[in-house]
């Protein structure tokens, strides 16, 4: 049986995967298999699972919350990974265990699972490890059937004084923001908000080339710089610092977003990138991408609020194995705020 369970994992095996036996105290067998946590939007041939939901227009308009966004688009086991994933790290764990019965788990499912986890809630996520941290599965022998327990890598520089210092920096800006759009934009606060956010990101950061390079993944800025510590406390960070920011932020000020992950050129390898998508008052979802607005000391607004960019391609994937995700449609057109501000 345990072969069996065996030659199933070697099937769904994955560039980069490693994978050996053990035994435990009581002499059962064991099975260890990982692999890496990439860089976010790798770029691997699409997998297709003959069992997956259907996602349609009619059954996720209107969806606002994210955990239901993603949920609709996996599987029965897939929705179970992905909920196991997100309890557990809501209590600070960075693993948990499930029944398997005789067949294995494929990565295809844990991928999908925990990748939806991790883009519907941002926050629980930040102490992934990103640079060297692995995905990993182990399968141990229970009575007549088997459990594997799906454990992330934590980064040795997570820290949470720095998770509560992130948080006391979010009520700051959210409350400043508010108070500017109360002022400024008061018939479009949630614009007033989303602009006051934008531009102090790209006024108080700036692009850390480091938290891009492979070679830097050991150091404590490559860390910061793919959570959203580096924009928020550093100073510093890649897109996805600045999207993973400007989601908390929003998060916060109770605006509906996601963090969308993918390809900045639909069809280049090369081009992974971060940006927002955001529902705004008029009840339509536009395109933010702090990052690319990012000109040393100020937001050029370029890439603020706009309509949809034929050139993005979002797919959702953490992993290369995972599902390609859907996300909200956006505007074809660029967002008209309700009101001039005040002169």
């Amino acid at each position: 049986m345990f072969r069996s369970i065996a030659s199933e994992l070697e099937e769904t095996k994955a560039e980069g995967q490693e994978s050996r036996f053990t035994v435990d105290e009581k002499g059962d067998p064991v099975y260890i298999t990982s692999i890496p946590i990439v860089e976010l939007f790798a770029s691997v041939e699409e997998t297709k699972d003959d069992t997956e939901a259907l996602l349609t227009e009619q059954a996720i308009a209107g969806m606002k919350n994210r955990k239901d966004w993603f949920d609709r688009q996996l599987t029965d086991l897939q929705k179970k990974i992905c909920r196991l994933s997100l309890e557990s790290a809501k209590n600070g764990e960075t693993a948990f265990t499930l029944r398997t019965g005789k067949k294995a788990i494929s990565w295809n499912a844990l991928a999908s699972g925990i990748s939806a986890a991790m883009s519907s809630d941002i926050a629980d996520y930040e102490w992934v490890d990103m640079g060297y941290g692995r995905l990993s599965q182990t399968y141990k022998k229970k009575g007549k059937s088997f459990t594997v327990t799906v454990e992330l890598d934590r980064s040795v520089y997570y820290d949470e004084e720095v998770e509560q210092s992130a948080r006391e920096k979010i009520k700051e800006i959210v409350s400043e923001a508010s108070a500017y759009a109360k002022e400024n934009w008061p018939a479009d606060t949630r614009y007033g908000m989303v602009k006051y956010f934008d531009e102090w990101l790209c006024e108080h950061n700036y692009y850390n080339k480091n938290g891009a390079k492979t070679g830097c993944k050991d150091l404590a800025e490559y860390h910061y710089s793919h959570s959203s510590y580096g924009c928020l406390l550093m100073g510093y960070g890649v897109c996805e610092s600045y999207a993973r920011a400007m989601t908390r932020l929003l998060d916060a000020a109770g605006i509906p977003n996601y963090e969308a992950i993918g390809l900045a050129r639909a069809g280049d390898p090369h081009s992974g990138h971060a940006w927002n998508i955001i529902l705004m008052s008029d009840g339509k979802w536009y395109l933010l991408d702090s990052t690319w607005n990012d000109e040393g000391d100020t937001s050029s607004g370029e890439y603020f609020l706009t309509g949809e960019i034929k050139s993005r391609s979002a797919n959702g994937r953490y992993w290369g194995r995972s599902r390609i995700f859907s996300y909200p449609v956006i505007s074809s057109e660029k967002y008209i705020r309700n009101e001039s501000p005040k002169s």
